[in-house]
């Protein structure tokens, strides 16, 4: 794992922004909004083996099963 599996409620908001707009852009702004999830230490690679493939049901799916960890 490259990345954290524990974040604020203010991260998972933002990472959940960024995950819906990653879906409806093009590929130049996708790297970009990578980037940004990377600096608050989120991977996606640490989660799917398919990067666009990556959602926000999937991602909410993961803080159910805890695998993914929130904390205030």
């Amino acid at each position: 794992m490259s990345g954290r599996n524990e974040f604020t409620d203010a991260e998972i908001e933002g990472i959940r922004s960024e995950l819906r707009e990653r879906r409806r852009t093009d590929p130049h702004r996708q790297e970009i909004i990578q980037g940004r999830l990377r600096r608050v230490g989120f991977y996606i690679t640490d989660y799917s083996h398919d990067a666009n493939g990556l959602t926000v049901s999937d991602f909410d799916e993961m803080i159910h099963r805890g695998t993914i960890r929130q904390r205030s």
